[in-house]
């Protein structure tokens, strides 16, 4: 978690915008397949959350 903490200061810097949630997806042989599809439930739900509140923030920061 530090590293996305790390990565959440290093964002506010440049004057960026991190997303309110953040993915810290452990990835081991079983979490995506050969064709690189999430097979991990917990993980894919993380990442739609973080892409749905991309999508959500792209309207706003127009």
């Amino acid at each position: 978690m530090s590293t996305l903490v790390t990565l959440r200061t290093i964002t506010h810097a440049l004057r960026g915008w991190p997303t309110p949630i953040g993915a810290a997806i452990r990835t081991t042989p079983e979490t995506f397949d050969e064709a690189g599809e999430i097979r991990d439930v917990g993980a894919r739900m993380q990442l739609e959350l973080v892409g749905q509140q991309v999508l959500d923030a792209s309207g706003i920061f127009k």
